[in-house]
């Protein structure tokens, strides 16, 4: 028995994935649809505190998770997901059919509940749809992960190293750096998607990123700053940096002094004194994807807009109601245009989500007008719109959202 999962475990369960989806569901009545997520993940991160190594660990991540549409009346839809270990290697098959099956009690119980619910409460029952998926393109294909130096071959004593050094870059910057903490960390994951229409998608992804925090103690008194780089690539993007076109980065020591040597300018300015007048603002590009994503990101979720996680997370600006949103009005100047774009390179990178649906871009404004939201198979059909993938889950066992992909400002052509 294996000590760990290892990425290409996902190989040797793929058929049994498949047709646990395309052949054992079947069986069970009232299924009208399902799927299966599996996912693997392997990697080392590392951290420091004040030049000092403070933690360095290798691991390894093994879950699934299923989804079951099913219902007799009417359809609702059932979730399951576990996180597992070696020793669940070897039972495979049952392990699959003990959530599936989970996941379809959950759905009946739900189209059960939902069905009365309508009965008993009139025209708020009517609120309660019964649940389909947009149709798509049911796609097969594998998505290699994209590294020149692959996070596996990694030593784990070179990502401690990466996070000491680059802690210790920070504190060379100035005397008056109070405190500096760094992290450093290379992932390969690798996800197996399939379902019960015939999806079988197997695609993986590189993901190295590190993270400053520092204190500088300056003329106007102590100020904290911190900052991320990284991307969807090997271990060469903090040991060297990166410089695709749309993304330049450079390696993590030299990015950990210059944010530490921007918190040392930021303490010694003094404030700014307000203006009694109009003025002109010129932003920077952290401040610009700061506000895309909350302004324009977060309310262009459709499970948001719908008030699914209102309790959570707020509601939309774009939406009140079906009859009573923003679609097709204008929201912005004519010179504005926002979008989502999995297909570009970037942290949100991605070519199918957890539906199985292929990547596309979203466009929310385009010149002023709101256009589009963001949404999964089960949100579109309630308001008439084509899926456009962007429903996803942090890791293989969680039940996906709808979430922000690389959300931009799009270039103007004035100044």
């Amino acid at each position: 028995m294996p000590t760990r999962v290892e990425v290409g475990f996902i190989e040797q369960v793929k058929d049994l994935v498949h047709s646990t989806v395309a052949v054992y569901a079947k069986r069970l009545p009232y299924l009208r649809y399902c799927d299966i997520r599996m996912e693997v993940r392997e990697e080392k991160r590392a951290a420091s505190e004040n030049g000092i190594a403070r933690m360095s660990v290798e691991d390894a991540a093994f879950s699934f998770s299923v989804r079951v549409l099913a219902g007799n009346r009417v359809v609702a839809p059932g979730y399951f997901g576990q996180l597992l270990g070696a020793a669940d290697t070897e039972r495979m098959k049952r392990v699959l059919r003990l959530g599936l099956k989970h996941a379809y009690h959950r759905a009946v119980a739900n189209a059960e509940a939902k069905a009365l619910a309508r009965g008993r409460f009139g025209p708020l029952g009517d609120a309660l749809y019964s649940t389909e998926l947009a149709p798509i393109e049911v796609c097969q294909e594998v998505v290699p992960a994209v590294y020149r130096i692959d996070p596996r071959s990694v030593p784990l004593a070179d990502v401690g190293k990466m996070a000491v050094d680059a802690c210790k870059a920070a504190q060379s910057a100035s005397k008056q750096i109070a405190y500096s903490a760094t992290m450093a960390a290379t992932i390969l994951v690798r996800e197996l998607f399939s379902s019960s229409e015939g999806a079988s998608i197997d695609q993986s992804y590189a993901l190295t990123e590190g993270a400053v925090f520092v204190v500088s103690q300056g003329k106007t008194g102590p100020l904290d700053l911190y900052d991320f780089t990284g991307h969807q690539r090997g271990w060469e993007v903090l040991t060297e940096g990166y410089d695709g076109g749309s993304i330049s980065l450079q390696d993590f020591a030299t990015f950990s002094k210059g944010l530490a040597q921007d918190a040392v300018r930021v303490s010694n300015a003094p404030p700014i004194k307000p203006s009694d007048k109009e003025v002109v603002v010129v932003t920077d590009p952290h401040f610009n994807a700061l506000l895309v994503h909350e302004v324009i990101g977060h309310p262009s979720e459709l499970d948001r807009a719908l008030k699914y996680e209102t309790g959570y997370a707020g509601r939309s600006w774009f939406f009140k109601s079906l009859k009573d949103n923003q679609v097709g009005k204008r929201v912005a100047s004519p010179l504005f245009s926002a979008f989502s774009d999995p297909t570009m390179e970037g942290y949100g990178f991605y070519k199918y989500d957890h539906d199985g649906t292929p990547a596309r871009r979203a466009h929310h404004i385009e010149k002023g007008i709101f256009k589009e939201f963001l949404n999964s198979r089960q949100t579109a059909p309630i308001i008439g719109a084509e899926p456009n993938g962007s429903f996803r889950a942090a890791e293989g066992w969680l039940v996906p959202l709808i979430r922000m992909t690389n959300t931009v400002i799009a270039p103007g052509k004035s100044d």
